[in-house]
């Protein structure tokens, strides 16, 4: 028992200690050991002890001046992490929140950083947000690629690592941020694209996919053996409505991938309802959400089968692997490579089992239910 207290102060002390180093900038010195312990309300052998194992983890340094007088300074490798959301509208943007807990995820794992939240609603907040907490890096939870590309105009954007963790397709356009910046996005589209044929689909069209994502689409198909086919391709509304059906029945299309707004799902689900039964497509699609918003307003479409995502947990991922990229960055003083992931939980879905999942994923699919 005595020996579990001990360890519970010493725990206690650790997260104590860390918060008081927090408030330090990085060419501080901090107080003596006696004025720490006083500080603390811990006993100096406590506190010695704490302050050695910090030492060894290289979150401060110890040293002695000319007087021989022990004193304690932040170590270079303590940083102050910022994380960004935009709360400029009523709620925050609903691709953004998984990706939210991912971060702070990771954080949770590693105490000795203590992440600051800052919220903005103008980039003039921001600058002024990261003046005031002497940030030495950002972690972007955001999927306005107009806030970000406004950023990079700042003169903050030098003084401190920032990682974008890009929920949605605006990562193409962060590859051309400056040298102290990196981001981190998804490859959903391609391994859906990869599930798709994998399942012995290999007539896909392609609904709402911006062109900037046809390389890589082009690129996926080529290593496994299939070929684009731009006549497939489907990238405005009023096409899904006078086109799809066409070329569903002139290609013998037997698989869509589609990706895009709200209103590109509505219009696609409205074409696949008008299609006999025996001849709609598999759905393959990246925005689980959005989609099965719009799903709910078919139930005529009760046994389409469709391929997605394990949504919220792909997002949290992403979140948790921002989190270690910065801080990867952070300790070698390198950037890393700008990143994206592969999608997590590629699985097949009927309609009934979309109908009853909720926005974060709560219901686990049964493994008769996955291909």
């Amino acid at each position: 028992m005595e020996k579990s207290t001990k360890k519970d102060q010493k725990a206690k002390l650790r997260k104590n200690l860390l918060t008081l180093i927090n408030e330090y900038s990085l060419a501080d010195r901090l107080p003596s050991e006696r004025d720490l312990a006083a500080t603390l309300g811990v006993t100096r052998y406590l506190l010695r002890d704490c302050l050695s194992e910090l030492d060894r983890e290289n979150v401060i340094r110890r040293g002695k001046t000319r007087q021989g007088m022990q004193m304690i300074g932040l170590h270079p490798w303590t940083y102050r992490i910022g994380i960004v959301l935009y709360d400029g509208r009523p709620s925050p943007c609903i691709d953004n929140l998984p990706v939210f807990q991912g971060v702070m995820d990771f954080f949770d794992r590693h105490p000795d950083y203590l992440p600051q939240i800052l919220t903005f609603s103008n980039l003039g907040d921001l600058s002024l947000q990261m003046e005031q907490y002497e940030l030495s890096g950002c972690i972007w939870v955001i999927s306005h690629s107009d806030y970000m590309m406004k950023f990079v105009s700042m003169p903050q954007k030098n003084l401190i690592r920032h990682v974008f963790a890009v929920p949605g397709g605006t990562a193409i356009p962060l590859c051309r941020l400056p040298g102290n910046m990196l981001w981190i996005g998804r490859e959903s589209r391609e391994c859906l694209l990869a599930g798709l044929i994998e399942a012995g689909a290999d007539r896909i069209a392609y609904v709402g996919i911006d062109s900037s994502f046809r390389s890589a689409l082009k690129n996926t198909l080529s290593r496994l053996g299939a070929v684009w086919d731009d006549s497939m391709w489907v990238n405005n509304v009023a096409d899904i409505d006078e086109k799809l059906p066409e070329i569903i029945r002139g290609k013998q299309i037997n698989a869509i991938l589609c990706d895009g707004p709200i209103g590109f799902y509505e219009h696609l689900l409205e074409a696949v309802s008008r299609l006999p039964r025996n001849n709609r497509p598999i759905l393959a699609v990246s925005d689980n959400w959005r989609f099965r918003k719009a799903l709910m307003a078919h139930p005529e479409l009760n046994g389409i089968r469709v391929l997605c995502e394990s949504f919220s947990r792909a997002r949290r991922i992403m979140g948790e692997a921002a989190g270690e990229m910065l801080v990867e960055s952070l300790r070698t003083g390198r950037l890393q490579e700008p990143r994206k992931l592969l999608s997590q939980d590629i699985y097949f879905a009927e309609y009934a089992d979309l109908a009853t999942l909720d926005y974060a994923g709560s219901k686990n699919l049964h493994a008769s239910e996955r291909s």
